[in-house]
């Protein structure tokens, strides 16, 4: 997948629904959150990640990864939806 997939490929494609977080760690002021990751409208799965503000105010998320079936799935669908998108878009 890497980097040849833009913000306007993404859109549509992957939507995040019921994002919360389940907890904070204030002295490092950091969230764990929880979601549901939909990929082409096809694919659930649940995601987790942390939020965290740096001492330098950067905004850093870190997510879990995926592996077997799971990312198989995941990156199928993925690519799947990508390339429908652009093919609406020529």
């Amino acid at each position: 997948m890497g980097s040849s997939y833009k913000g306007e490929d993404i859109s549509d494609v992957l939507v995040f629904e019921s994002a919360r977080a389940s907890n904070y760690e204030e002295a490092i002021k950091k969230y764990t959150c929880e979601a549901k990751l939909i990929v082409n409208a096809k694919v659930e799965a649940p995601i987790a990640y942390t939020s965290q503000v740096t001492e330098t105010k950067e905004h850093v998320v870190a997510v879990q990864r995926y592996t077997g079936n799971d990312f198989l799935s995941l990156a199928g669908n993925f690519m799947t939806g990508v390339a429908r998108k652009r093919e609406k878009a020529q």
